[in-house]
């Protein structure tokens, strides 16, 4: 077994502790040392999620993987050449964003494009209860831009649907709520198709609003899409944000769950994107070999516990309240603030990833 540090001489990977305090040291290193990971625990994580890839493309695996490996539906990516006008909705789990893309055909590395962009507040309200309360909301929006930024346009629009929360998708504008995650929480959308939820909101707004969805994806996909928009050598993307996910091309004859693939539309298709829901990774209890008495604590006062496992051990949503309770912890056992902790300090979510930032001198 490799004990040794990947990166020994980094002071991020391996900080040095440099008190005078023994005792304090000890304690310090003993509370730790299960957040060191060792480049022999770090490839085991590699091996482990290879395999967890391959069991979630499987038509029938040994055991359901953790990682939901959807496929996107996405089989080629734009060259280039495309031009027109094009909106985004972007929904993610701090704001919203929609975006008017101009395109214009054959400008290099999208140098000639122009890109407007606006952001809203999701109410409180609209994150929880009703999905009516939210999909109504992002209507709303998408009137509002189109209004301020194409006033009197008048042809219809086509919308990509940047939905960043679990789905089965079965067709490029079809896609099945699985999980809310994080801080919203409508229930009555859970196992229904999302795209058609805005497009009969849309289709509710007066006026009429001559918008079409015809595409709804992961944040991931969408970041596949772009890079792939500027380079065509890009073959994966990550998002490592608030929360976290990973999207990839993969070749169709490697996805061995798309069974009606031949005699379909799609029988021609060489390769793919895979949205991976790396998120979730860890949620069958295959990643429990690096799991703390902290990201057990964590989980079970989360909003939704046993799951997205990963997400919580990596992501902006999580890592604040990680150390948080790190803190709380050893202030408990005398080593700060002198055994005292701040209502603060016991208050969940009071140290954010962007308070980290700053103590790091970012």
């Amino acid at each position: 077994m490799d004990s040794s540090i990947l990166l020994p001489n980094s002071v991020f990977h391996n900080p040095i502790l440099d008190i005078d305090d023994q005792n304090k040291t000890h304690t310090i290193n003993k509370l730790i040392r299960d957040f060191t990971l060792t480049a022999d625990t770090l490839f085991n994580i590699k091996r482990v999620f290879i395999d967890e890839m391959e069991a979630g493309l499987a038509l029938a695996p040994d055991s359901k993987s953790s990682l939901l490996m959807q496929n996107t539906f996405v089989p080629e990516f734009p060259d280039g050449n495309e031009s027109g006008y094009y909106l985004s909705l972007d929904l993610g789990t701090t704001n919203l964003r929609v975006i008017l893309s101009k395109l214009v055909g054959g400008s290099q590395k999208g140098v000639d494009n122009e890109f407007t962009v606006k952001y809203y507040d999701i109410p409180n309200e609209c994150r929880r209860g009703s999905s009516d309360n939210l999909f109504t909301f992002l209507a709303e929006c998408i009137d509002d831009f189109v209004a301020e930024s194409l006033p009197g346009y008048g042809k219809r629009l086509a919308l990509g649907f940047t939905f960043s929360f679990p789905m089965t998708m079965t067709a490029l504008n079809v896609g099945i709520l699985e999980t809310w995650t994080k801080n919203f929480d409508c229930p009555d959308a859970v196992r229904v198709d999302c795209a058609r939820l805005l497009q009969e909101a849309i289709d509710r707004r007066p006026g009429p609003l001559p918008v079409d969805v015809v595409a709804i994806l992961n944040d991931s996909t969408g970041s596949l899409v772009m890079g792939a928009y500027l380079d065509r050598d890009c073959a994966v993307a990550m998002i490592l944000g608030t929360g976290h996910n990973a999207c990839y091309i993969e070749r169709a004859d490697r996805i061995g769950k798309w069974a009606d693939r031949e005699g379909s539309v799609y029988a021609d298709v060489r390769e793919v994107a895979i949205n991976i829901e790396s998120g979730a990774f860890g949620d069958n209890g295959c990643l429990d070999f690096v799991r703390t008495p902290v990201d057990d604590q964590l989980d079970r006062e989360s909003l939704f516990p046993r799951s997205f496992t990963f997400e919580k051990y990596i992501s902006g949503h999580y890592i604040g309240d990680i150390v948080r309770r790190v803190l709380l912890l050893l202030t408990q056992k005398g080593v700060l603030f002198g055994g005292h902790p701040s209502d603060a300090l016991k208050t969940m979510d009071s140290i954010s990833s962007a308070d980290l930032s700053i103590i790091e001198g970012y």
